[in-house]
């Protein structure tokens, strides 16, 4: 009776031996019979959640392209004796890891994965194959044009995900008005085209033409997000001060006027065709909780109404 509890027993012990061998090897059973494409994909998109990038953000063919890269990558460096010794799919795994840094570097901008250093790999033909592929399946995120604001994006909206982050300062000093312009163009919140909506201007440094009641005429460098245009601008009665060149104002559009176009610096532009006042004079400051720049000097009060 011992004995046939004994063997009874052993039964019991091997069984559940066996589960918890089975239970440890299966996902590795299983992988072995996955598809290159699948396990990638898979790979591809738990590293990208456990860096914060969501992988639904990315489009099915756009994960499914990354995820055929790394298996390339992967058989390149097989044939090339470069693979770390071990499974082949044990090396495809590292490879896929590579492709979700090498994504969420692009997403975030991160070293070499800038929107300038890409910009530089481009022009040397070695832009990175990560953002080969999400420029072509997402061109309103990452191409040229668009990177750097999206990298912009996420870097804030990381930031205010952040337990540690800082308390931004009130105030934004920027180095030059100039530079204020060129963020205000590339980050900043331009009204559309039309009567009195105002816009960020810039003062250019060439003809500016006193006139006897103390106004100016001026030249404009307008703010705008695709390609700032230039203008001619009249300073209202009762300017603090003649405006020199450089210096950050608003400019208030009036009326379209076509016969500008005779002119030749304003012809090669359409919008190049609007009368406008400057209408207000601001420092190269700008308030982080309104996203305001500090007024010097309102001139709105003084543009006749008509």
């Amino acid at each position: 009776m011992c004995a046939i509890r004994a063997i009874a027993m052993l039964g019991w012990i091997a069984l559940i031996v066996g589960i918890i061998v089975l239970a440890a090897f299966t996902p590795l059973l299983l992988a072995s019979f996955t598809p290159p494409r699948v396990l990638a994909r898979a790979v591809i998109e738990k590293y990208l959640t456990s860096l914060g990038v969501e992988p639904a953000g990315f489009s099915r063919q756009c994960i499914d392209a990354l995820a055929d890269e790394a298996v390339e990558s992967t058989k390149r460096f097989q044939e090339l004796g470069l693979n770390e010794p071990g499974p082949w799919r044990s090396n495809l795994q590292e490879h896929a890891e590579g492709m979700a840094r090498d994504i969420y570097a692009t997403v975030v901008g991160e070293g070499d994965f800038s929107a300038e250093r890409i910009r530089e790999a481009v022009e040397n033909d070695t832009a990175p194959v990560a953002w080969h592929i999400l420029a072509k399946h997402d061109p309103k995120r990452f191409t040229l044009g668009a990177l750097e604001k999206t990298q912009w994006t996420n870097a804030v909206m990381r930031e205010q995900a952040s337990p540690h982050k800082k308390s931004p300062p009130p105030v934004l000093y920027f180095k030059s008005a100039a530079a204020a312009f060129e963020i205000h163009c590339k980050y900043g919140k331009i009204a559309e085209l039309a009567p009195r909506s105002p816009r960020l201007a810039l003062v250019r440094e060439h003809e500016r033409e006193q006139l006897q009641d103390g106004r100016q005429w001026l030249w404009l460098t307008v703010a705008d997000q695709a390609r700032p245009f230039t203008v001619r601008a009249l300073t209202p009665p009762g300017a603090r001060s003649p405006l020199q060149g450089g210096e950050l104002v608003q400019w208030l559009p009036i009326m379209f006027e076509p016969k500008l176009a005779r002119i030749p610096e304003l012809g090669r532009d359409p919008r190049s065709c609007w009368l406008g006042f400057v209408s207000a004079q601001f420092a190269p400051e700008m308030s982080t909780a309104s996203g305001q720049f500090r007024v010097i000097a309102d001139y709105s009060a003084a543009i006749p109404a008509d």
